[in-house]
């Protein structure tokens, strides 16, 4: 049983497209991680789908072309490297590259991922070590939201040479939430409200006990600045005004 991250990032996911939407000078991309089936665990899978939304115009980026041209020298046609795949989504999101800005102001790119605990560990330090170099870049046109349970392992890798916007969510007013919801399903099934009060208590306590709780990371301008959300929409409204916050 989680704590709804998922509801949250799908929220979170929302307001950026609201954001973006109607805007040129704006892109997202976003990404579920899962342990439910391949694609979720897939490194190459989650960089085609963020670049797949972020190049979602007519023109296509000379990054693009050039990795298209690269694969299919030859007589054998091959797919992209996970490395190849990770280098083009940094060369297409630099405000240097002319692939997509075309002597413009660069576009603000918004990337979002979801669930980074849901990978295993090697696909997870995979996809770590190929974002690291967009994270050490500190581009200020890119702004990023890991969604993710709490391990200190993954906070950890993360902070290696970066530093981020933890955005706790309350594990209180989350489990008050998941009691109050539970109550009402156990109320309103025939079978499950004809149990006895002392079964009740007993659902109540395995569901809320093993809820845990979730964080959204946000790479910071080489400031330190931990914030509490004390409660999940306070938390993502944050997340929402940090993402439009004007550039120094």
């Amino acid at each position: 049983m989680g704590c709804g991250k998922t509801i949250l990032f799908f929220l979170a996911v929302e307001k950026v497209r609201e954001m973006c939407q109607g805007d040129g000078s704006k892109n997202f991309g976003y990404f579920y991680c899962t342990s439910r089936g391949p694609f979720g665990q897939s490194i190459a899978v989650l960089f085609r789908t963020l670049l797949r939304q972020l190049c979602h115009s007519l023109i296509v980026p000379l990054a693009i072309q050039r990795l298209y041209d690269l694969c299919d020298e030859g007589l054998d046609h091959r797919s992209p490297t996970v490395h190849e795949l990770a280098t083009t989504l940094l060369e297409i999101a630099s405000p240097s590259s002319p692939s997509m800005n075309s002597g413009l102001d660069p576009k603000d790119y918004y990337l979002l991922i979801d669930g980074l605990d849901e990978l295993e560990p090697l696909p997870r330090d995979e996809l770590l070590k190929e974002l690291r170099p967009l994270f050490l870049q500190n581009l200020r046109n890119v702004h990023i939201l890991i969604a993710s349970r709490a391990q200190r392992e993954i906070e950890e890798s993360l902070q290696e040479g970066v530093v981020w916007d933890l955005l706790p969510v309350d594990t209180k007013s989350v489990q008050a939430d998941i009691r109050t919801f539970v109550l009402s399903e156990i109320k309103s099934h025939r079978g499950l409200r004809k149990l006895p009060e002392q079964t009740h208590d007993a659902i109540l306590s395995r569901v809320v006990d093993q809820s845990n709780g979730m964080y959204g990371l946000a790479p910071v301008n080489r400031t330190t600045h931990y914030k509490e959300a004390h409660s999940s929409s306070a938390g993502f409204a944050g997340l929402s005004s940090r993402f439009r916050r004007s550039k120094p």
